[in-house]
């Protein structure tokens, strides 16, 4: 673990004080889980998650899901195999479920192996599971104790060490000490889909706790649908992901509601913008995750329409096809569909630009600007574009787990064989890409 100090064996030491949601006073820790001997609130430690509240119903059934949580004690990939066979709803919940890379774009945020991470409605865990890799700590905060269990059983079987889970309810408030957080990663349209009685007002409360709980130069990255994307107002897209759902087994209705609440909770762009100044906080900068913010496929920044118009253009030789495309890309770069927030109270130094200073110092690689950054969490591999005013474009491969990084290492490999004439193919040479450089940095591999 993280630290060793007085109390129960687990991680969240390593925020050395956590705060009673009730009084706000410090919670004594205790050998399963935590107690405020001033008001007797406790947190009892239940199957790896600190249950700081009951939690709320999910849009699953309960039998359902703990079913999944007891075959996977024994048998993790078989019990998820069996769940997913008897649903028919998300199309992307084996992701939710499994996924490894889905936090692509973590290279946005301070990311390095001391940095401490808070994921608010980490959902299924598969957000939270991704960064562990590259952090010294996060901490996964949910409603739902179940998906909860589930990411802690991941962890336990993926020998992660530096994860925790919190159980709180629907106002989401943090037992979380002031200055304990160097990012947080709000998954604004979870939290939204779950609430029963969405207001900006509480929005606003949650965005100030964040800003309590985190360092000085921390930042805050925020995931979060529009209100007025140009998909949900031609009534297309991910609201048809639910309407197969099984009405037999209660999802159906479940799912609906909470389908209900984010209809409800609407906020516009400028008005979320508004939300994040109130609260303290300077938004830094603004990017469209595309296709929207639960499947990132691409992430290109909010101000440069051109960029996010071209990035969702098929090629295309009918001249109706053509107009039609170039009306989707207008649309999307003028009403799109999720943003992605940065801000916070002060600069922060992104992973992104520490390594591109790396490069610069190390390989010469001046004036690096990103013009393309591609996100495929399936291989678990970011790819980012770089490009100088004058001079050749380079491609920066950052992948974002083992099996993503032993693949490239054995890539780079290959490529510098090649190139050095001691390769089979390398005759070839002219025609592949060259290794210009590659290496560790802060504990993450990369290559260009």
């Amino acid at each position: 673990m993280l630290a060793e100090l007085d109390g129960p064996p687990t991680s969240l030491n390593a925020l050395r004080e956590l705060r009673c949601p009730r009084c706000e006073n410090t919670l004594v820790p205790e050998d399963d889980g935590y107690r405020c001997a001033t008001c007797d609130f406790s947190a009892p430690l239940k199957n790896g998650v600190f249950r700081f509240d009951g939690g709320i119903e999910s849009e699953h059934p309960v039998t359902t899901v703990r079913a999944l949580l007891r075959g996977a004690r024994v048998d993790m990939d078989q019990s998820v195999r069996r769940f997913l066979r008897d649903w028919d709803g998300r199309p992307i919940l084996p992701e939710e479920l499994m996924g490894v890379g889905s936090a692509g774009w973590q290279f946005l945020l301070p990311m390095s192996n001391s940095a401490r991470l808070l994921v608010l409605g980490s959902d299924w865990g598969s957000i939270p599971y991704s960064l562990a890799r590259l952090s010294g700590h996060v901490v996964a905060c949910d409603t739902h104790w179940e998906k909860l269990e589930f990411l802690t059983l991941r962890a336990d079987k993926g020998q992660l060490t530096n994860l925790d889970a919190i159980c709180v309810g629907g106002n989401y408030d943090l037992p979380l000490p002031a200055s304990s957080i160097d990012a947080a990663v709000l998954n604004l349209s979870c939290i939204l889909e779950e609430a029963s009685n969405w207001s900006e007002e509480r929005v606003l409360a949650i965005l100030e706790q964040l800003r309590d709980i985190l360092t000085p130069d921390g930042v805050i990255f925020s995931l979060v649908r529009t209100a007025f994307g140009w998909d949900r107002l031609l009534a297309r897209g991910n609201d048809k992901a639910y309407s197969s759902e099984r009405s037999n087994n209660g999802a159906h209705e479940r799912r609906a509601r909470h389908r209900r609440n984010l209809s409800e909770g609407r906020i516009s762009e400028r008005r979320l913008y508004d939300l994040f100044r109130s609260a303290g906080l300077d938004v830094h900068r603004v990017f469209v995750p595309l296709p929207d913010e639960r499947r990132v496929r691409s992430i290109t920044p909010r101000d440069d329409r051109t960029a996010l118009a071209n990035a969702v253009r098929r090629p295309s030789v009918r001249r109706r096809e053509i107009i039609e495309q170039r009306i989707k890309g207008w649309l999307t770069a003028a009403l799109p569909n999720a943003v992605a927030v940065l801000a916070g109270r002060g600069d922060h130094a992104a992973f992104l630009d520490r390594l591109r200073d790396h490069l610069q110092r190390e390989s010469g690689l001046e004036d690096m600007r990103v013009s393309g950054y591609r996100i495929n969490s399936e291989m678990g591999m970011s790819t980012l574009f770089l490009e100088a005013d004058d001079g050749p474009a380079y491609i920066l491969k950052l992948p974002t787990h083992d099996r993503a990084e032993e693949e490239l290492r054995g890539e780079v490999s290959l490529l510098s064989s090649i190139h050095a004439q001691d390769h089979q193919l390398s005759q070839l040479s002219g025609l592949v890409p060259t290794v210009v450089t590659s290496g560790l940095f802060d504990g993450q591999f990369f290559a260009v």
